[in-house]
């Protein structure tokens, strides 16, 4: 639940096969970490070069910023976060693309949460550093989808 979050106190992060919307999220446990919920739309030079000295630009398309996760490593793959962490590693080895869903607490209390929803692979994998002798693992995921959905604040759907 990233209680270390650069997102906020209470973050959720899950994922499901895509297109299978009856399933539910598959919640990643012993998150210490997340960061890169980015978007960001290309600037496309507009400029005439005339009398008028100021450029301009057009918008071009979006791209959404690598996310980044920071799990407590659980190096056991048959047990509890373990068997999570070794689907993440078999999904980069797979190059299988998921539904991605990230839930922001709205209030202290955390009882509704914010949604963020999209499809992504995940690219990279790293067995981190450790940190105050704890072992870690990075996953970085890409964007792979048509759209970026931003839910009403609800009760959470992990």
């Amino acid at each position: 639940m990233a209680d270390n979050g650069m997102i906020g106190n209470g973050i959720m992060v899950g994922y499901r096969i895509t297109g299978s919307p009856g399933a539910a999220h598959t919640l990643i446990g012993q998150l210490l970490n997340v960061d890169g919920l980015e978007l960001a739309r290309a600037a496309v030079d507009r400029t005439v070069h005339s009398a008028n000295d100021f450029e301009r630009d057009l918008p071009g398309m979006i791209r959404m910023s690598p996310l980044h996760l920071e799990l407590l490593a659980s190096p056991d793959e048959l047990v509890g976060e373990g068997v999570v962490q070794e689907a993440l590693i078999d999904l980069l080895l797979a190059g299988t693309t998921v539904e991605w869903r990230i839930e922001v607490p709205v209030d202290r209390a955390k009882t509704k949460y914010k949604g963020y929803v999209f499809d992504g692979f995940v690219r990279t994998w790293k067995h981190g550093k450790p940190i105050k002798e704890r072992q870690v693992y990075e996953f970085e995921i890409n964007f792979d989808d048509d759209s970026f959905d931003i839910e009403a604040a609800a009760v959470s759907a992990f």
